[in-house]
């Protein structure tokens, strides 16, 4: 656990322990959100009978936050979806081996999604949706900060998994 303790290896694993708590509160934010949106939406298109016509959108686009960004707590958790029986007849160094693998494979990934994300984003500035109430770059830059977030948490794996491949040291639990 030496290489784990006090050093900057610990130190990444914080920062993006506190990262994913924040973005946790955020989702459930964003989700108390939703539901009251929804709510009052249907209160005002069968109530009052006068409908919100930014709802939908604004809708839609905080879903879309909640996809990219729940994304990045799954990464940091291994809760994505994925088949484990070949993870499971593989020694342990194997199993390293392999998450290091696919998240290098992830890095790749997500390099593209944040750089051209983020110019598909620059497109939306200026432009109003079809409400007028919201510019598009705002629910077009989920894409680019939930790339940045699955990137931060996904190269916090492969930290971990490098260095418990090299030292063969057990990771520490978050709350030793």
């Amino acid at each position: 656990m030496k290489a784990y303790q006090d050093g900057p290896f610990r130190y990444f694993d914080d920062v993006t322990r506190r990262v994913d708590f924040l973005v946790q509160a955020a989702l459930i934010a964003i989700m108390v959100a939703l539901l009251a949106l929804l709510n009052f939406q249907v209160l005002m298109r069968y109530v009052i009978r006068t409908p919100l016509i930014w709802g939908g959108e604004l809708g839609g686009f905080l879903l879309a936050y909640v996809t990219l960004w729940g994304s990045s707590t799954c990464i940091r958790n291994d809760k994505h979806v994925r088949v484990r029986y070949i993870e499971s007849v593989l020694p342990t160094n194997m199993k390293r081996i392999l998450s290091i693998v696919i998240h290098i494979i992830i890095l790749f990934y997500l390099y593209y999604l944040i750089v051209y994300g983020y110019q598909f984003a620059e497109l939306g500035i200026g432009e109003k949706t079809t409400s007028g109430a919201f510019e598009f770059f705002w629910p077009r830059f989920s894409i680019t900060s939930g790339g940045i977030l699955m990137a931060l948490q996904s190269v916090n794996i492969l930290v971990r998994e490098t260095v418990q491949l090299v030292t063969g040291e057990p990771y520490p639990l978050e709350s030793e």
